[in-house]
């Protein structure tokens, strides 16, 4: 039994997975935070973007 646990369709799908997840990750950070406060939570959004892309790529 070969197992290859790192083929492209794999990281495909962890991609694909990021993309969905990131944007409902967002929208659940408006709704939480007010439509006025829309500014604040998107800089917030894009630090804990950038905190979590960064995680993945130093593990």
């Amino acid at each position: 039994m070969d197992v290859h646990y790192f083929e492209p369709i794999s990281i495909f799908y962890l991609v694909l997975a990021l993309l969905i997840l990131y944007p409902i990750l967002f929208i659940i950070l408006l709704i939480s935070s007010k439509v006025n406060l829309l500014e604040n939570s998107y800089m917030e959004f894009l630090q804990f973007y950038m905190l979590t892309s960064f995680g993945i790529v130093m593990d």
